[in-house]
């Protein structure tokens, strides 16, 4: 009898253990997804901003060049405007990759997806190396709910600039994002911290920090 009410303490002990560790682990889940959903929703796709190249930190411990200043925000009319003006100009003269391009980002922040991936795919005609339409292109992927071409754009963006961080950002944010691939996104992160092993969140937390992070939970809940 006392052997028996022995055996059920300890398993009643262990139950307790194993409960405060699982309620541990998914507190940690949690605050490892609300992060990355923060920088995705706060960083990845800012639509405000367009692509280019990416402000890096030397080794040297430089501060990043800043970036050229954003044009003042168009109002919806102004916007419709300019649209209808590069329309009837790219119809003139289709070879006008930059006009193009503008038109691209104006079809961006105005949530015209199709448009934007037809004016995108229009400048990577004339030139197919443009790394940043390429990125411009995945986001726009993104916008119309096709995921996996988004990623494929991002790849190329990065075969072409291997070293631009913009594009890794992206790509890993689908595949966690839209394509629930954590592994996948993992492995972007990871590619990314061979660019930049200082890289960091929206809110200056270590990248790496969250990557090692998320393999760690990965693991743990892969273990039996």
């Amino acid at each position: 009898m006392a052997k028996k009410q022995m055996q059920e303490k300890e398993k009643a002990k262990q139950e307790k253990v194993e409960t405060k560790h699982v309620r541990m682990e998914i507190a940690v889940i949690i605050a490892l997804i609300a992060l990355v959903v923060g920088f995705f929703a706060g960083e990845i796709f800012d639509l405000s901003k367009p692509s280019g190249p990416p402000a890096q930190q030397s080794q040297m411990g430089q501060q990043p060049p800043q970036m050229p200043a954003q044009r003042p925000s168009l109002t919806p009319e102004q916007k419709r405007s300019k649209i209808l003006d590069l329309e009837k100009k790219v119809a003139s003269n289709p070879d006008d990759g930059e006009a193009w391009n503008e038109l691209g980002h104006l079809y961006l922040h105005d949530n015209q997806p199709k448009q934007g991936i037809l004016a995108f795919k229009k400048v990577l005609d004339l030139n197919p190396n443009n790394a940043h339409a390429w990125s411009d292109l995945g986001i726009m992927y993104r916008q119309n709910k096709e995921p996996v071409e988004a990623v494929a754009a991002f790849d190329k963006a990065i075969e072409i600039e291997p070293r631009s961080e913009e594009p890794h950002y992206r790509k890993a944010a689908v595949l966690m994002q839209d394509l629930n691939d954590p592994e996948g996104a993992i492995k972007a992160w990871e590619e990314l911290l061979k660019v930049n092993p200082s890289a960091t969140l929206r809110n200056g937390q270590s990248l790496r920090a969250m990557v090692e992070g998320l393999k760690k939970q990965s693991k743990e809940r892969k273990s039996p």
